[in-house]
């Protein structure tokens, strides 16, 4: 629970505060007796520390009640129209909905420029269609959604666990323009059509 002194603040991309329930960056106001600076990494200093705030890279929301909670990391939000959704809540709800897992969001462009979510799913099994289509209606403001199965996520050097994001983006893309590709990490049950891509 914050203080009343208001240090910790959610904000918009202008640096504006967000009202509560609204998505926005975490920001932390310093005071005389914090560090504003990294030691010998003026880039990093000038990113994170800027105008009396210390930004820690976190995507955030003010509850009603005044608590803070961070919904994940910067660099892993959803890009829809020039505004940004944490993926972590989302990523939560759509596993509890598809039964799967384990499942990724990006967004980015299609082969065709289209501006896409692609829900990336670990599952070795075929989804039912109500499921997928229940997903695919919660993003309306996609142009497209697309559905991609594989049987086990990339992982991160010495961890078991840790989804390697970067190197899953990158399959994802990779995707679009070599089906032959796409079919290598998708389960036998996607590559036969049951899991289909919404209109």
């Amino acid at each position: 629970m914050p203080t009343d002194e208001k240090r910790v603040q959610i904000v918009d991309e202008m640096g504006t505060e967000c009202p509560p329930n609204r998505e926005g960056e975490l920001r932390i106001l310093l005071t005389d007796i914090d560090c504003h600076k990294y030691l010998d990494d003026e880039e990093a200093s000038a990113r994170m520390f800027r105008g009396g705030f210390f930004y820690p890279g976190d995507m955030a929301v003010k509850r009603d009640d005044g608590r803070v909670r961070i919904l994940g990391r910067l660099n892993d939000v959803l890009v829809v129209k020039g505004e940004k959704l944490a993926t972590a809540p989302l990523e939560h709800e759509i596993q509890q909905i598809l039964g799967v897992e384990d499942v990724c969001l990006f967004s980015g462009l299609s082969g065709k420029d289209e501006e896409e979510l692609v829900v990336a799913i670990q599952w070795n099994r075929g989804i039912p269609k109500s499921r997928v289509e229940a997903v695919a209606a919660k993003f309306p403001r996609f142009e497209k959604v697309r559905f991609l199965i594989l049987r086990e996520f990339p992982r991160l050097p010495g961890s078991r666990q840790k989804t390697n994001r970067a190197l899953l983006k990158k399959l994802v893309f990779q995707a679009i323009d070599q089906p032959i590709a796409e079919s290598q990490y998708r389960s036998p049950a996607a590559s036969q059509g049951k899991i289909p891509t919404s209109p």
